[in-house]
């Protein structure tokens, strides 16, 4: 019994540390953000969190630009953490009116080298419209693709593993699963659609990307009852003593 006391602490520092090791290696990953104002034709240079003079927020993990008038901001968690990714974008008027549009614009944001896994992974994808009045019929529209080529913007190919179509505010919620081994990147798209200078955007999009629990975290919990049979042992010793 006294053997197995001893031997106890070295066991859970032995599961810890497994649980480490299986863990994966953390890639550095590329998040920007880029905006058409002709309907998707073409698109302006991408921005990328902390790019000096473009980036009106400082905070890392955030991206914040001006459009004519219009806030657009992109945030992301997790890009690199195994067991959770979050891309949330948002377009909205800074409650002064915009400058009217007659293709609307099509904003994305985009991350590469996305780690949550193992496969199925679960995407769920929420969008939401409080614009005030309400667009033109057919708008706005959000769409989520799932690149396994791990290409920022990856949106076409033979690299994707999954493209949501296009959502509108009226189906909010949809959960999808895909099967994507890492790296991988992430591209969400709002479409404004046409607006005049009275229309006050508010649109937002929210990715999250989850897996089952890690096999890391598994090693970890089964861990746990061994080590609380040790305080246990003891305790029961020093009652018998």
């Amino acid at each position: 019994m006294t053997r197995f006391r001893k031997f106890l602490p070295s066991m859970g520092a032995l599961l810890v540390g497994a649980a480490i090791l299986a863990a994966p290696a953390q890639a550095q990953a590329t998040f920007q953000i880029r905006v058409s104002t002709d309907g998707g034709a073409n698109f302006g240079a991408a921005v990328s969190d902390n790019q000096i003079g473009q980036d009106f927020n400082p905070a890392t993990g955030i991206i914040t630009i001006n459009v004519g008038g219009l806030l657009v901001t992109a945030t992301t968690t997790g890009g690199t953490s195994q067991p959770l990714s979050t891309l949330t974008l948002n377009v909205s008027s800074t409650g002064v009116g915009t400058v009217a549009s007659s293709t609307g614009l099509v904003v994305q944001a985009s991350m590469d080298f996305l780690q949550t896994a193992p496969p199925p992974q679960t995407l769920t994808s929420r969008f939401t419209d409080s614009t005030q009045p309400l667009l033109q019929t057919g708008f706005p529209t959000s769409r989520t693709w799932i690149d396994q080529s791990n290409t920022l913007f990856g949106t076409t190919g033979g690299g994707i593993k999954l493209d949501t179509g296009n959502l509108s505010p009226s189906s909010a919620t949809n959960v999808y699963s895909f099967s994507g081994s890492t790296p991988y990147s992430i591209t969400t798209q709002i479409v404004t659609g046409p607006y005049d200078a009275n229309t006050e955007l508010s649109l937002n999009t929210t990715d999250r990307i989850v897996v089952p629990v890690p096999a890391g975290l598994v090693l970890v919990l089964t861990g746990i009852p061994a080590l609380g049979l040790g305080t246990w042992f003891r305790r029961r010793r020093k009652v018998t003593a």
